[in-house]
């Protein structure tokens, strides 16, 4: 599927909401913005089993302060949010990033809003030409006891 402007999984105050992209061969691509939680909680895009999405605008997971606990699961697939000008920004306002096993690459990760905005990173790949962590929390990579 390809959109070129903006997308939503999680409209406006919509919640519970799911996009999923699943298995090899299954895309998904945005010219635009891609929004997982507009104003909305409880959204979740899932990128699975060899499944790639990619957004060459920004990516948002909880876009307004009322939109809360939204999720992007990364198991196993492919987000890749760039673009030729290396401007694209993977921003988590209002819920948390899963990196639980294949690839994650952006312009630039940025995690914000306190504890709202979090990463969770068991495994994969974590590409970034910059990253701003200014949520207040510690930013931990893996389970604390693998070396």
């Amino acid at each position: 599927m390809r959109l070129d402007q903006l997308s939503r999984c999680g409209a406006l105050s919509a919640s519970n909401n799911l996009a999923v992209v699943a298995e090899p061969g299954s895309s998904w691509s945005v010219g635009g913005d891609l929004t997982v939680g507009s104003a909305g909680a409880a959204n979740l895009l899932a990128v699975t089993n060899g499944g790639t999405v990619t957004v060459a605008g920004n990516l948002y997971a909880g876009f307004n302060a009322s939109s809360t606990n939204n999720t992007i699961l990364v198991a196993g697939g492919n987000l890749m949010v760039t673009n030729p000008a290396g401007t694209s920004l993977a921003d988590i306002r209002g819920g948390t990033l899963e990196l639980n096993g294949g690839l994650l690459a952006t312009s630039r990760l940025l995690l914000t809003n306190g504890p709202a905005g979090t990463l969770s990173f068991t495994s994969g790949t974590l590409q970034s030409a910059g990253t701003a962590v200014t949520n207040g929390a510690p930013f931990g990579v893996g389970d604390g006891s693998s070396s």
